[in-house]
């Protein structure tokens, strides 16, 4: 999903004006337990959509595609272990209100942190000393993972193990590769185009930085 390029710039300034990438990174992490750890099937699924639109407004494009077929594939195999109300019933194999709100909570739960982890990361992200590099690096390499497309080859009619693994572990070389070849030019252009952004604590920042955890955590214990 594409933002408009007009509305896609809007919202870019809008992020740089409201809070520093640092101060959004440190309210992300702070505000991931409050997710995790909610229950409410409803509250969950708001939450995780809420994740996206913020995700795709600072982004400007995301790919939904990924996440809706996780979700779709967590919850069908979670019902094959059934438990709860009957809810439908073909042949041997029946829908139960147990297994498919378990599956729905995991599903949403994992695409709810990719979303997350899509909002807290961008190139304006600086973290001082070197585990501040690691973990950029660590959620940088985790979203160029989720954002590019895995292409299978099909060598003959259907795709082995062996194939896709190989085309797996291709696709991490690749992103691996490209990552340690731009990493030391991305660092150099970006530390001197957003230095300045990056050092402001604005009274902004800090309210939204404090509201967005606030809100999950209050969510969490109604």
């Amino acid at each position: 999903m594409k933002l408009p390029s007009s509305f896609a710039g809007a919202c870019s300034r809008f992020w740089s004006w409201l809070i520093s990438p640092s101060l959004l990174f440190a309210s992300v992490m702070v505000s991931f337990p409050a997710f995790l750890f909610q229950k409410k099937l409803l509250i969950l699924a708001v939450e995780a959509f809420v994740f996206f639109l913020l995700a795709l407004s600072r982004r400007g494009k995301l790919r939904l595609l990924p996440s809706i077929l996780m979700i779709a594939g967590i919850t069908f195999f979670a019902l094959f272990s059934p438990h709860g109300q009957v809810l439908a019933r073909w042949g041997k194999f029946s829908v139960t209100s147990g297994a498919l709100e378990a599956g729905l909570t995991r599903g949403l739960t994992l695409a709810g942190m990719v979303f997350l982890s899509q909002l807290a990361v961008s190139p304006q992200l600086h973290l001082p000393g070197k585990l501040g590099g690691f973990v950029v690096d660590m959620f940088s390499l985790l979203d160029k993972l989720t954002q590019q497309r895995l292409v299978l080859r099909k060598e003959k009619k259907f795709v082995g193990m062996t194939a896709l693994m190989s085309t797996l572990d291709e696709h991490l070389y690749q992103v691996y590769w490209n990552e340690g070849q731009n990493h030391e030019v991305q660092d150099k252009v970006q530390s001197t185009k957003f230095q300045q952004v990056e050092g402001k604590i604005t009274v902004q920042g800090i309210v939204a930085a404090s509201v967005f955890p606030g809100i999950l955590y209050f969510l969490l214990f109604v």
